[in-house]
């Protein structure tokens, strides 16, 4: 603001109800001209029409902004690529601010006691199951692995295990393929057979519970943004590159801003997001965060956090095997409607090969039709 005095930066916080609020106050008011989003509400933004298409300005300071050292996927995290049912017509409609990647945690002291170490890039399926193995004990209720019923580390082990979740084009789920059955029917064997997950029912996350975060679980898929529950942990913890199964592969978030697109303040908003997505703007936002300039991210990456999460996250930042959270859209037939749909895998009470075609060809069945 001091280098630009026709600029005044306020942030506002809104805690509960962000997308209902936030489009409220677009219709009314009008009175945000900047957008904080994730994955999972830019779609909503981009099908109310309230992104502006940046194309133009992009296009202005392309040299500055080093877009070609930006992953692409987080670029596409705020196109109509990751949209294809919305009809705005190609663009960028927002730019990413900050990363997630997922890695895979471990419980030092589980596996000092097993015998073990973190494993290093490259490690298998097999090292994963035989660890895990060696880390249960249901009798002192210590387990190897806690398995999510939650779409994100679900991802990874989708397409480390050679699946895809959606096709090329983004418009239909695949999750009935031969590679995504495999996938699941490997977890559902680990779960159920030889029980080196904790059953669904015992994986309380606060209040007790058998779970990573309370010290009686040895590994967890999670990403780098539960740094801040490190401070409660009453073990020691290491994170490592995730396990290869028929490839490398992990998912990464992306959180950015849209500019609105009826903004009476369009040229000043940008003017904020050029220096975000500069390098200056990068360097002060990667002692801490993962920025997507990947040069950036060699140059001062994550200063400011353990050397146990630098050494892993920020080679990892800019590895090919990070991708995009997948998306797509239907009432009823949303990413959280799935995971909630594969509940039934963990206790046993639907197998892999019988559920994923059916939520397939349903899911695409819905697809299929139009938006009401």
């Amino acid at each position: 603001m001091d280098e630009n005095p026709n600029i005044k930066i306020v942030h506002e916080h809104i805690g509960a109800n962000y997308i209902e609020t936030v489009l409220t106050r677009l219709s009314g008011n009008n009175d945000i001209d900047i957008i904080t989003v994730a994955p999972d509400n830019t779609g909503v933004f981009l099908r109310a029409g309230a992104a502006l298409n940046l194309n133009s300005y992009i296009e202005q300071n392309k040299e500055e902004l080093q877009l070609d050292k930006f992953p692409q996927w987080t670029l596409d995290d705020f196109s109509t690529v990751r949209y294809p049912d919305v009809k705005s017509g190609e663009g960028q409609y927002g730019v990413p601010l900050v990363m997630f990647v997922w890695e895979m945690w471990h419980n030092a002291d589980m596996l000092q006691q097993a015998g073990l170490t973190t494993p290093q890039r490259g490690w298998t399926w097999d090292n994963f199951v035989e660890m895990a193995t060696k880390m249960t004990n249901p009798a002192e209720q210590k387990y190897g692995y806690e398995n999510q019923n939650w779409m994100l580390p679900l991802f990874t082990w989708i397409w480390q295990g050679g699946g895809e979740v959606l096709s090329e084009d983004a418009t239909k789920l695949t999750i009935g393929s031969p590679e995504v059955v495999k996938t699941f029917q490997f977890l559902q064997d680990l779960q159920l057979n030889k029980k080196i997950f904790p059953a669904p029912e015992t994986v309380v996350e606060e209040g007790g519970g058998i779970n990573f975060n309370g010290g009686n679980v040895g590994m967890i898929t999670r990403g780098n943004w539960n740094i801040d529950l490190t401070r409660d942990f009453n073990f020691k913890w290491d994170v490592s590159y995730p396990p290869k199964g028929e490839q490398e592969a992990t998912v990464g978030e992306a959180m950015g801003y849209i500019i609105n697109a009826n903004s009476e303040h369009k040229d000043e908003a940008w003017t904020f997001l050029q220096w975000v997505l500069s390098p200056d703007g990068q360097r002060t936002l990667g002692t801490r965060d993962i920025v997507p300039n990947t040069e950036v991210m060699r140059e001062v990456g994550l200063q400011l956090q353990p050397e146990n999460v630098r050494n892993v996250v920020v080679p990892l930042s800019g590895d090919p095997m990070v991708r995009g959270f997948p998306q797509w859209y239907r009432p009823k037939y949303t990413v959280n409607d799935l995971q909630e749909r594969l509940t039934v895998l963990w206790t046993g009470e639907r197998k892999a090969e019988e559920l994923l075609p059916e939520l397939e060809k349903e899911f695409n069945d819905a697809l299929s039709q139009p938006l009401p």
